[in-house]
């Protein structure tokens, strides 16, 4: 039964973020959202997310420091104070630097950054061994410099993990102004400034040259299948095909073992021995020092990634994308471990009756599927799996001791705690490949998302959804299914599409590459012609995670809808906000999507920069593409909302 108390403040909720004096066939998100940043107007968050995450860290700061006045934690002293001494060291730092990184990692590169040296020359650099130093500074993180490996499924087995080499990757670039600032802080006057960072630029632009990176892609027409970009190779064979590059010695130094090495495998995409021809030849003829500076700035922005520059607020975001399984830890024990069984029933029906009344969709058949295409969607959908808060099942102290055995934080040292916590990180990705070393029922993805509490379909097939999302003002157990069913309802429907998005339909339920998903993507042409006026896949002029969103909320809009009215038929809602209840879903669904916009105006994000259109624009240029949106406001057909051609996908 749901609390009538908390649906009235819920509802107020609703109504107090809604512009009533906006059209909600005209704008939608001014209808909806227009009133948001009145209520939350703060400068720790921009946006409904942004203040789910406010909410999450102020609980796990107060549980922080419960942990540190409890003397008495059952033997697990240990782990509360490393985290406590992790959030100390953030907290209580006076200005934050990469300087103090830069200067630890020199002992292990066994030379001095050249931009310590009083005098512009390098003395090291008739000792520089560009190999080992990137391959060392592989172990804190930095990825894609001449190199690239990271571990992934081998591309015919996705149970099983492999080591996979690409070749260079310049999508993130150094910027000219930002490496000439960077210069002049060290202290170096504007001439030498401007001199070194033209020389960098310049050796960039040549790298950028030789990267391009020849491959098949999937454009779900080729006859040649993205399969065939991968080759599996022993380092012996990689070193036979290309002996200009040491790959002994750099596999050694990133896997940290320097015996039977020599039938390792490594899975290769794309694999171009062109390129690593014409990278020596690039390498020889440039200078050291302006090699060694080029990897010193790309290592100076992995180190600024992610860290805490607003303190202290941004230390506990920090703490939870480098130290993730002991703070989701910390939260379900302390938190919410005492409703995780009225929550995950709630969830677990409503995931339920999402998937049945998708698979009633798929079943209609709109996309024109053959029984073949039908059966691979339908085994993707019924092995999907719902997972409540990313911990583990393995909750022991002896447990987590083990896990972190290796790991040194001190409470006075932030520096040398971020270089630990990047080490520490690579070793456990690693050892994924050697040893059945993972953790029952925990996920770890990038950093950035590790830190948000955002559901998120992962590659496992799962739809992943971490504590923060589950409370007020997005989610309570004891509301009435009108308020469960229209947002977080939509979310999970959001994520179960993406499934089915231009990444995941290639692979399988078990994790395979399947050309059988490129052949279902066909089906999507229609669509794409409707919305992005184009009938091929290659001229898209937007990217395929905004394509792959953009699909999500449309299809996910549908069968949020469906399952909505269903729960809601006899449920009877006391609304005073005159709104019925098809108008009630819509404004609901959007919620979590509310946002201080001009605010968000003065970041001036870049597409690179995020995966998702902008709130507003998201919710103008998706929701009108569902017809009951227009039914529910009565809208015309000549209104904003309300456009010629609807495009459906599924």
């Amino acid at each position: 039964m749901a609390d009538e108390n908390l649906n009235t403040i819920y509802l107020n909720h609703i109504k107090a973020n809604m512009n009533f004096e906006a059209e909600p066939c005209e704008d939608f998100y001014e209808y909806a959202c227009g009133n948001w940043y009145r209520n939350y107007n703060s400068s720790y968050y921009f946006d409904a997310a942004g203040y789910m995450e406010y909410k999450v860290n102020k609980q796990l700061q107060e549980i922080l420091n419960e942990t540190k006045n409890n003397q008495n934690n059952n033997n697990n002293n240990t782990i509360y104070n490393m985290i406590n001494n992790a959030y100390e060291a953030c907290v209580n730092l006076d200005i934050i630097s990469v300087n103090p990184m830069l200067e630890l990692v020199q002992k292990e590169l066994q030379f001095i950054w050249p931009i310590f040296t009083e005098t512009l020359g390098w003395h090291n650099e008739s000792d520089f061994d560009w190999l080992k130093t990137i391959a060392i500074l592989r172990t804190y993180g930095l990825n894609g410099v001449f190199l690239t490996t990271h571990v992934n499924v081998l591309y015919n087995d996705g149970s099983q993990r492999v080591l996979e080499l690409q070749q260079h990757q310049s999508s993130l670039e150094l910027l000219y102004n930002d490496i000439e600032e960077i210069f002049i802080n060290f202290g170096f006057n504007i001439n030498q400034s401007q001199w070194i960072t033209n020389n960098v630029i310049d050796f960039q632009e040549e790298l950028k040259n030789i990267s391009f990176l020849q491959y098949i892609s999937e454009n779900f027409t080729a006859n040649l299948t993205y399969q065939n970009n991968f080759k599996l190779l022993t380092i012996q064979q990689l070193q036979e095909m290309m002996p200009q590059i040491e790959w002994f010695k750099y596999f050694e130094i990133i896997l940290n073992r320097y015996e039977n090495i020599t039938k390792f495998q490594v899975q290769c995409f794309a694999l171009n021995p062109d390129y690593y021809e014409n990278l020596i030849y690039l390498l020889h003829k440039t200078s050291k020092d302006t090699i060694i500076y080029y990897i010193m700035l790309r290592f100076i922005y992995h180190l600024n990634r992610n860290l805490p520059f607003k303190r202290p607020q941004d230390c506990l975001t920090y703490l939870r994308s480098s130290m993730p399984l002991i703070l989701n830890i910390l939260y379900e024990e302390y938190i919410f471990k005492s409703q995780r069984f009225e929550i995950e029933e709630v969830l677990k029906e409503m995931f339920k009756k999402l998937k049945f009344n998708f698979e009633k969709i798929i079943q209609e058949n709109y996309l024109h599927l053959n029984e073949i295409e039908k059966s691979y969607i339908l085994e993707e959908l019924l092995d999907m799996k719902l997972k409540v808060g990313n911990v583990p099942l393995n909750r022991s102290n002896e447990y987590f001791q083990n896990y972190y055995q290796d790991l040194e934080l001190n409470r006075t040292d932030f520096a040398n705690n971020h270089l630990n916590l990047l080490k520490f990180y690579h070793r456990k990705d690693l050892a994924k490949l050697f040893e059945n070393s993972s953790l029952t029922d925990f996920y770890s993805y990038d950093s950035v998302s590790l830190a948000t509490s955002s559901p998120v379909k992962i590659f496992d097939n799962i739809v992943l959804v971490p504590h923060g999302y589950l409370q007020m003002p997005f989610f309570h157990h004891k509301l009435a299914k009108h308020f469960q069913y229209s947002l977080l309802g939509f979310i999970l429907a959001h994520e179960i599409i993406h499934a089915y998005d231009l990444f995941h339909i290639v692979y399988d339920h078990k994790g395979n590459y399947n050309y059988m998903g490129s052949l279902i993507a066909q089906h999507f042409l229609p669509y794409i012609d409707c919305k992005y006026d184009t009938k091929s896949f290659d001229n898209i002029s937007i990217s395929n995670d905004l394509l792959s969103e953009n699909m999500a909320d449309i299809s996910g809009l549908r069968l949020a809808y469906q399952t909505y009215m269903e729960m809601i038929e006899n449920e009877i809602l006391s609304n005073h906000i005159n709104l019925t209840s098809e108008q009630l879903f819509f404004v609901n669904s959007v919620q979590f999507l509310c946002a201080n916009m001009w605010q968000i105006s003065i970041l001036n994000l870049t597409i690179p920069e995020r995966s998702h259109d902008m709130h507003d624009l998201r919710v103008r240029e998706n929701w009108k593409h569902f017809e009951n949106f227009s039914k529910a406001f009565h809208c015309k057909p000549e209104s904003n909302m309300y456009p010629l051609q609807k495009c459906r996908l599924w």
